[in-house]
């Protein structure tokens, strides 16, 4: 179900989420994002197949490239395969918890980097720590989500924001918060159960889908446009290539295809037929 003031939406756009790395900073407990993405290549070998995965997803009629992991800026090469996918014209975003963003490095990426996420599911310290947003002992804190939007907002990057509703969030009330950051793009997830991955764990995060729906409700009556997307929603909705270059998908972790090229040919119907969302993703 996705919400666009309170009614749904869907869209379109050829894109593809490209899992850099699977090392993470944090241990949040409802992740799925290393689900059999260790990557056994030398760090030299992996750039050169992420390099080669973002030509050949140019070739296919990609247009938006998503930087993710893990945690993507644990990535020693990211700012090179940003500025490869900028170079072919590719819309580039990173998705990253923000404990190891600067304003530094924002100011220095900008003019190659299209959009930043920014995952925050909840300003409380208290709850970070239940959550596991925590890097190097601590939680992330409330002042520090605000100044990382501001770095954004400074640079010029286009700002979204994610928040994964889960056991300890889903009474939460953001809206004062999502409305002083402006984001361009809200999106909120419920959190989402991987047989094999996190699914020991997923009495203690997971909500219902009425806890989710009014998790979306109370922010989207507030005047907050928001998308929403169900644990259904997100199983096998995106197109995903792990650090070494091979389709995934999040309803087992299993992959798929290899090598990307094959996957493109043999995907039924095509890369249009893969149900990624909101062509307003397109820039002017």
């Amino acid at each position: 179900m996705d919400y666009v003031n309170g009614s749904i939406a869907n869209g379109f756009i050829p894109a593809i989420n490209l899992f850099v790395t699977s090392r993470c900073n944090m241990r949040c407990r409802f992740c799925f994002g290393s689900c059999q993405m260790q990557s056994q290549l030398t760090p030299t070998k992996r750039r050169l197949v992420l390099a080669d995965v973002i030509r050949q997803c140019h070739d296919a009629g990609i247009e938006k490239i998503t930087f993710v992991g893990g945690e993507p800026l644990l990535f020693d090469g990211l700012d090179q395969v940003i500025q490869l996918a900028h170079s072919f014209g590719l819309t580039t975003c990173v998705v990253s918890n923000g404990a190891l963003a600067t304003k530094q490095w924002l100011d220095v990426i900008s003019p190659v980097l299209d959009w930043v996420g920014f995952s925050i599911d909840s300003l409380s310290i208290q709850t970070n720590r239940l959550i596991g947003r925590v890097s190097k002992g601590q939680p992330l804190t409330q002042a520090h989500y605000m100044r990382l939007v501001d770095w954004g907002h400074q640079a010029g990057i286009r700002l979204k924001l994610n928040t994964t509703v889960c056991q300890w969030n889903h009474t939460e009330d953001m809206a004062w918060f999502y409305r002083r950051s402006a984001p361009e793009r809200l999106k909120f997830f419920q959190a989402l159960t991987v047989e094999g991955v996190n699914d020991a764990q997923s009495h203690s995060f997971s909500v219902s889908n009425e806890q989710f729906t009014a998790f979306v409700m109370r922010h989207t009556e507030q005047g907050l446009n928001a998308i929403a997307e169900s644990s259904t929603d997100m199983v096998g909705s995106y197109l995903m290539v792990s650090p070494d270059g091979r389709f995934f998908d999040n309803t087992t972790c299993c992959i798929l295809f290899s090598p990307v090229a094959l996957a493109f040919a043999i995907i039924p119907g095509g890369i249009a037929s893969c149900k990624i969302r909101w062509a307003h993703w397109r820039l002017p």
